[in-house]
C-alpha cells in the first residue's frame, strides 16, 4: 500500500499536485488535505483521531474496525475484492460531504 501511496507523488488533479509525506509528529498531521492511517498506528489510533479532530480531514486506512472507531474510510477484503466502508458521522465532523453516488458504492455506512 505504501508503494502503491508514493507512486502518487507528484501528479496532478485539476490544477493541484499531490504530495504524498510520511509524518511522524503529530503536529504535522493537521496540515494534511488526506491522512492514510497504515495498520502500524493502531495503537495510536484514538491519539490521531483527537488531535484532528474538527480539521477537514479525510482519514483513511486498512485496519480492521477503522470506521466504528471514528475513521472517515475504510478498506475492507471482501471475496479477495476490496471494498470500503463509510463513517458519515466523521465525516460530517470533518465538514466534508460525501457524494450520494460513493455512498452507494460503500459496502457498509456508519451513521
Amino acid at each position: 500500500m505504501r508503494e502503491a501511496l508514493l507512486s502518487l507523488s507528484g501528479k496532478k488533479i485539476g490544477d493541484r499536485t499531490l504530495t504524498v509525506d510520511t509524518c511522524m509528529d503529530m503536529r504535522e498531521l493537521r496540515e494534511c488535505d488526506v491522512l492514510f492511517i497504515t495498520i502500524s498506528e493502531k495503537g495510536r489510533l484514538n491519539k490521531i483521531l483527537d488531535a484532528i479532530r474538527g480539521a477537514s480531514i479525510l482519514t483513511i486506512s486498512d485496519m480492521d474496525h477503522f470506521v466504528v472507531r471514528g475513521g472517515l474510510i475504510g478498506m475492507i477484503t471482501e471475496n479477495k475484492r476490496i471494498r470500503f466502508a463509510i463513517n458519515l458521522r466523521s465525516a460530517r465532523s470533518a465538514s466534508l460531504r460525501i457524494s450520494s453516488r460513493l455512498l452507494k458504492l460503500a459496502s457498509k455506512v456508519v451513521q
